[in-house]
């Protein structure tokens, strides 16, 4: 799984996406212009999952909302939190030890800022399997406008 901010977490069943599944998500997407985004610090969900927060976040949340309104009987997380907070999991203690973990948000820290332009969505399915998770579809979000900072 290649390192990502998720719009949408549990989606529709890989066995599931079809056509209109593909057709639906595009006319979302298509909304979006590219953006510019920044990783700068490291934060932490408790002391369980270490992850870089992107600014701005506020187009990560409209990715999201977007699609969840074009799917809505898929909650964010399924409907588990109140707020969903845009993140890149960098790392878990429940893959390894909370020291760990600490080292690796040290390391992380010496790299950052980081900067990228976000020009599309991937469509990532998987089930509960090991290594089942794969790359279905990209869609590129569009080159026309540049956002504010």
């Amino acid at each position: 799984m290649p390192a990502h901010v998720s719009v949408l977490y549990p989606f529709v069943e890989p066995d599931q996406v079809d056509d209109q599944v593909i057709a639906t998500l595009a006319a979302a997407l298509g909304q979006v212009a590219a953006f510019d985004c920044r990783f700068e610090r490291t934060r932490w969900f408790g002391q369980d999952v270490l992850w870089l927060d992107p600014e701005p976040a506020g187009w990560f949340r409209d990715l999201t909302a977007l699609v969840w309104n074009a799917f809505p009987l898929h909650a964010p997380y399924g409907g588990a939190h109140d707020d969903v907070v845009p993140h890149l999991t960098a790392a878990e203690c429940r893959l390894g030890s909370l020291s760990a973990v600490r080292a690796a948000e040290q390391a992380v820290l010496t790299g950052l800022p980081l900067s990228t332009r976000i020009e599309g969505v991937l469509l990532i399915a998987g089930t509960k399997a090991p290594s089942s998770w794969r790359l279905l579809h990209e869609f590129p979000l569009g080159r026309s406008q540049k956002p504010d900072p």
